[in-house]
């Protein structure tokens, strides 16, 4: 295909993933995408509005993970990769992060020591809206939120987020876990694609409960988060990198303090200082 599709948000999918097909599957239905006549990678894209905003629907053939080619197929202002998420503990549940690596390694895809553009306002409305929905439909032994940015693919211009369902098979083929994340995405792309201003989140584990905690008190979303057991491997320029990937305008610093080492601290707080960021302690 010579000609790129524009529309303002690519829902992209995966044939290899059967939690990516059960939530394209509810949200092609909830948002009444029809085929567009258009094929990539043998199967049709579908097409349609939500909320005011075009909508572009893509399966591709390979894993999400390694999907740093989409931006070949479609010109958006946002990518929202729907995937399955795999973890020993086996535990269910739904999450949203960015993409990338903050390391020299990149073991699951994405390019070494590069991160996604981060879309703050839509990741942490995605996050939200799973809260929120966990509690409308009194969702017990499922955990929700954020996961720090990790793993590929890469892409160079367009923001992008993963929404996940976990862990294990009987989990990603789940009919209704498909329902309740393209429910999530659906309340989260209601809303505006992008805000004014943002936060980073620095240290504590992967699955940042002190940044769930903090955006469900706090207005300022977020966008990128580097977790604790990256920092004995980067410097100054992850950081750097992290605020200027983000489509937000990055004015506060959110810290996990104690997700944090001392010796991290002693060169991280002269450089948010040397940045002009506000530090907040989540």
């Amino acid at each position: 295909m010579s000609m790129r599709l524009a529309a303002d948000v690519a829902l992209v999918a995966s044939k290899r993933d059967p939690a990516s097909l059960n939530v394209r599957e509810h949200l092609a239905e909830a948002m009444g995408l029809e085929g567009s006549g258009l094929v990539v990678e043998g199967e049709e894209v579908l097409q349609g509005s939500y909320c005011g905003k075009s909508v572009a629907l893509i399966t591709l053939e390979r894993d999400l993970i390694y999907a740093d080619h989409v931006e070949q197929y479609v010109r958006c202002r946002v990518a929202v990769f729907l995937s399955r998420h795999s973890s020993q503990s086996g535990l269910p549940m739904f999450s949203a992060h960015v993409p990338g690596n903050w390391t020299a390694s990149a073991e699951y895809g994405g390019k070494p020591s590069s991160v996604c553009v981060a879309p703050a306002l839509l990741l942490t409305r995605l996050v939200r809206a799973q809260f929120e929905l966990a509690e409308e439909r009194r969702l017990s032994g499922w955990r929700c939120g954020f996961e720090v940015t990790h793993h590929g693919p890469y892409l160079e211009e367009t923001p992008a987020v993963f929404v996940e369902i976990g862990s294990d098979e009987s989990r990603w083929r789940d009919p209704e876990a498909g329902a309740f994340l393209a429910e999530a995405v659906c309340r989260a792309l209601s809303g505006p694609l992008e805000g004014r201003e943002a936060g980073v989140g620095l240290g504590g584990p992967h699955y940042a409960p002190r940044f769930n905690k903090f955006v469900r008190e706090h207005d300022l979303p977020i966008g990128h988060i580097v977790p604790l057991y990256v920092f004995d491997e980067i410097g100054e320029g992850a950081i750097r990198m992290a605020v200027e990937r983000t489509l937000e305008r990055v004015t506060c610093a959110v810290l996990d303090w104690k997700g944090l080492k001392r010796r991290h601290k002693e060169w991280l707080l002269p450089l948010l200082d040397e940045m002009g960021l506000e530090v907040v302690r989540a």
